[in-house]
Formats: C-alpha cells, sequence, structure tokens
C-alpha cells in the first residue's frame, strides 16, 4: 500500500531548525493496476476523423500509441459514381493534401486509415445510393472506390450510410452484394472493409452483411433521439453489443462506439464536444452529467473500455477532435484501460480530493504548526489532489515548502517499469521539483518544466524515463523506492515574506513498462 501525505515544512530565521509535520495520512487505491499506454495487440481502437475539421491538427493531438485505425469521414461518390477527379475528391471536404497528411502521419506510426463513406448526413454533392448500387452500376463504384484506396494508399473502406438511406438499399436487396464485392475487391490487396451500424431496427447493417466486414462499429450514442435522457450509457453500450452477439456478430468483429461529445436539452440538440465542456468545468470529466450537459466522463468510458477489452474487438471513437490533450483527456483513459492486463503500477488518480492548508508564519519557528493551520477533504477539482498552501508573513521565517509525497509502506520494486509519470497544474510561479527517493536515501530530482510543464494554470502530463534517473544517480536503487515527493515552494526574502497564495495540481501519478 502507498500513501498520500501532505507536509508543511519552513525554515525559521531563528536557529535554523527545519521542523515538518505530518498533516494527514490518505490510502491510496490500489485497484488502478492497468495502466500501460499500449493496447494489446489484438485489440483496436478505432477513431473517426471528420473531414470538416482541421485534420491535421486532429491528427497532431492524437496520440498514436493508442490508436489503431483513423477513419477518415467522410468521402462520398458523385452522381456519376466517382470518388476523385484530377487527384482531389470529388465530394468531400477533405482536400489530397488533408488526407496525404493523415495516412502519412498514420503509417509512420503503425496505424491504419481508412475512408468513411456516407455519414448521417450527406452533401448536395453526393449521388443516391439506391442509384449508385443498382446491379447495374455497383461495379463501377467498387472499382473507384479501390482505385481510390490505392491513389491515397488508405488501408480499406469504412461504410457509414444510415437511416433512411440504409433501409431503402435494404428494402431494394442492394446492401448485402455492395459489400460483398467491395470486400472481393480490397481483401486481396490486404485492405479492409469495415462498417458503422445502429442497434436500433430499420438502422442497423442486414445480418447477411456481416460475413464481409472485417470490424462492425456499433454506434452506442444519439440514443433516444429528441428525448431528454441520457444519450450514451454503460447500460446502452452492454446492451447492444448483446444484442449483436445475438444477431450472430463474432466478438472479435465488435467494436463499441463511444461519444467524446454530449448535448443539452434533448438529444440531438445542444450539441457540445467534450473538450469544450470540461474546459469550461475541469471537474465535469469525472461525472456524466455537468451543468445541463449530458456526455461520458472518464469513469463511464474506462468502464466501456474494460468491458470491450473483456469482451470484444475493442472501442471506436466519435471523434477524435471532440478530446482533450492534456490528463482529463478520454483517449488516454481509453488506452489505460484496452490492454486488459496488469502492466503497470497506479499511485492515484483522484476523483474527489481537496487539500488546503493554511498556515501562518508567527508559529514557523517553533514545532506548534498546529495553531494556525487547516486541513479540510471534500469537493472536486478535476479529480485532482489539490494542494492549496497561503502563507501570511511576519519576518519569522524565509521559505515556505510543501510536499505532496507517496511514501511507500512496503517499499516498491520498480524495476519492472521503465518510465514515471504524472500531471501538474499550477499558475503560482513558485518553483516546483519532482523528486523521487530509495530506501537508502538516494535521490533524484526533476525539474518538471524540462518535461513539458509550465506556470499556466493548465494541466502537463509528463513522461520521465527511468534512463533519466539513471544518468542523474547511478546508485539509485529503482528496486527499492519508498518516496515520490513533488515540493513547491515559496524563496524568502530578508526580513519578511510577502503575504501569498500558491496552488499546485496533482493527478494521475503511475509507472509503465512502455511509453
Amino acid at each position: 500500500m502507498w500513501f498520500l501525505t501532505i507536509l508543511w515544512t519552513a525554515a525559521s530565521t531563528l536557529g535554523g531548525c527545519n521542523p515538518q509535520q505530518e498533516i494527514t495520512e490518505i490510502p491510496v487505491s490500489e485497484s488502478h493496476q492497468s495502466v500501460s499506454l499500449l493496447q494489446n495487440n489484438d485489440k483496436v481502437v478505432i477513431g473517426y476523423i471528420p473531414t470538416y475539421v482541421n485534420m491535421q491538427n486532429a491528427i497532431d493531438n492524437t496520440d498514436l500509441d493508442i490508436v489503431t485505425h483513423i477513419n477518415i469521414a467522410f468521402i462520398n461518390p458523385d452522381t456519376s459514381g466517382s470518388v476523385m477527379s484530377g487527384g482531389e475528391p470529388t465530394c468531400s471536404n477533405a482536400s489530397a493534401s488533408d488526407i496525404n497528411y493523415v495516412v502519412n502521419k498514420a503509417h509512420q506510426n503503425g496505424v491504419k486509415v481508412l475512408a468513411s463513406l456516407g455519414g448521417g448526413s450527406e452533401p448536395s454533392c453526393a449521388g443516391s445510393w439506391t442509384t449508385l448500387l443498382q446491379p447495374s452500376n455497383r461495379a463501377t463504384l467498387v472499382s473507384n472506390l479501390s482505385a481510390f484506396a490505392q491513389y491515397f494508399n488508405l488501408d480499406g473502406i469504412d461504410v457509414d450510410i444510415e437511416g433512411n438511406r440504409l433501409q431503402d438499399l435494404i428494402d431494394a436487396g442492394y446492401y448485402t452484394p455492395f459489400i460483398e464485392n467491395l470486400h472481393d475487391s480490397l481483401n486481396p490487396q490486404g485492405k479492409l472493409v469495415t462498417c458503422a451500424t445502429a442497434t436500433y431496427t430499420g438502422g442497423r447493417i442486414p445480418v447477411s452483411s456481416i460475413p464481409y466486414f472485417d470490424y462492425v462499429n456499433v454506434m452506442s450514442y444519439d440514443n433516444g433521439w429528441g428525448t431528454t435522457g441520457h444519450h450514451s450509457t454503460y447500460a446502452h453500450a452492454v446492451g447492444h453489443i448483446q444484442t449483436w452477439l445475438g444477431l450472430g456478430c463474432p466478438a472479435e468483429k465488435l467494436v463499441l462506439g463511444v461519444p467524446f461529445y454530449g448535448y443539452t436539452n434533448t438529444v440531438g440538440t445542444g450539441g457540445t464536444s467534450y473538450k469544450d465542456i470540461v474546459g469550461q468545468y475541469p471537474a465535469a470529466a469525472y461525472v456524466d452529467e455537468y451543468a445541463g450537459y449530458k456526455y461520458n466522463g472518464i469513469p463511464t468510458i474506462e468502464a466501456k473500455t474494460e468491458y470491450a477489452a473483456q469482451h470484444i474487438a475493442g472501442v471506436m471513437i466519435w471523434e477524435l477532435s471532440q478530446d482533450t490533450s492534456d490528463s482529463l483527456s478520454l483517449l488516454q483513459a481509453i488506452g489505460r484501460k484496452i490492454s486488459g492486463s496488469s502492466a503497470g503500477l497506479t499511485l492515484g488518480y483522484f476523483t474527489e480530493r481537496v487539500v488546503s492548508a493554511t498556515v501562518s508564519s508567527q508559529n514557523l519557528n517553533t514545532n506548534a504548526m498546529t495553531a494556525n493551520s487547516s486541513f479540510s477533504d471534500g469537493g472536486t477539482d478535476g479529480g485532482s489532489v489539490v494542494i492549496e498552501a497561503k502563507a501570511t508573513g511576519d519576518g519569522s521565517a524565509t521559505n515556505y515548502s510543501t510536499y505532496f509525497n507517496y511514501p511507500g509502506d512496503p517499499n516498491q520494486d520498480l524495476s519492472a517499469y521503465n518510465y514515471f509519470h504524472i500531471s501538474l497544474k499550477s499558475a503560482s510561479p513558485q518553483e516546483t521539483i519532482i523528486r523521487l527517493e530509495d530506501a537508502t536515501g538516494q535521490q533524484a530530482a526533476f525539474d518538471p518544466t524540462d518535461y513539458g510543464f509550465a506556470y499556466d494554470g493548465n494541466w502537463h502530463a509528463m513522461t520521465i524515463p527511468f534512463t533519466d534517473i539513471f544518468a542523474q544517480n547511478s546508485g539509485f536503487d529503482i528496486s527499492d523506492v519508498n518516496n515520490v515527493v513533488i515540493v513547491k515552494s515559496i524563496p524568502g526574502m530578508a526580513g519578511s515574506i510577502t503575504p501569498s497564495t500558491y496552488v499546485f495540481h496533482v493527478d494521475d501519478v503511475y509507472f509503465s513498462e512502455n511509453n
């Protein structure tokens, strides 16, 4: 068991003593054992990038160590069945340069890219699917799609024909023959054919088409359209997957779709990205309803991912640009859970913890630090531990230090891991140091600004490789670690301390084998 301890230290101008007082000790759960951000090779994480967003920024801000497939949404054929003219898509917001950028960056990181057809609504430039998939026209469209995939070095085609358009194709008997022909054209080239589908009757693909798909992405969101309920619950997810398993879809083809957005009022109105929701309300990251928004927070995304990792092929995301790029990221939550293995050691993913200590410097020249100090436990702040230190000075002390630490009980053997991860947030400019200590007192201390941290009030997720520990202190015993400490200091001025408040937030503290 590791414990979280908050310590105050003051160096007095009277005698130079350095008293410490332990304010509280909080057991840290050992239940978070699956923290490797690298997915199990058998599991997929499929993320859509819409063509109406800045596609290059979207992939630049996506952790490609977690995502396995990217679907570019959407590419559509025109009325003649053409999908490309002069090297450019004929009916899409994406340009050739956008597609090439996404494909090249994804492939450099071992991620596959597919072009997605259709969508919930289609542009005016798109041809009628009922006409394009008539037997006399179908071969031309399949040939054009194959040529498009080859031209842009795509890894396949995703079919996302929805609603009435899908039902019209099913009623006409056109859908399954199209998927079969597309499969027969692309699979011999080593390319995939996948789909996105709803589960309700009238909105789902026909069972007869399932054998021709490599993955069936179940859109378990937008449920209860036009109602005031939640559009994507855990119960929805489990129910939808069970329905598809009952329909005979193999588990190794099923992929659970999760939303990175929410609604206000009714389902279908007030659509807002998760990124914008937690940008306004950081505490919203750990619940599914906040300030009128209904969405999926980190715990629900983790729970859905765990279910998918245990029962089916993986998860699908609509859509990647709606995520944050900090420690509140839903993609990172998926990455922590998708492997379903015990690949790391977690010290803390905090959900409700605020620690506040106020100390007056009149009492800091003695050990009687309790006279004007207080501790409160409660509330939320983005799921982090918050250390708020308020100092008032009369000249009796030259500096203040706040310690946030995890003393091991017993000490921890971290030799199976290679990376130390931590997220911090602070706008207070005082120096911050991250320090590890072994059982013999050997230390390794790091300036977080060397690892991407800035005193800008935003979350910064940092990774410190163990090689940096050994480079700094070759005698550090990683097999017998007894403390992880984050120190926040206010340097003193001769004769006085300026009254001040300084705050820093800590979250996502863990070790992993892979970065």
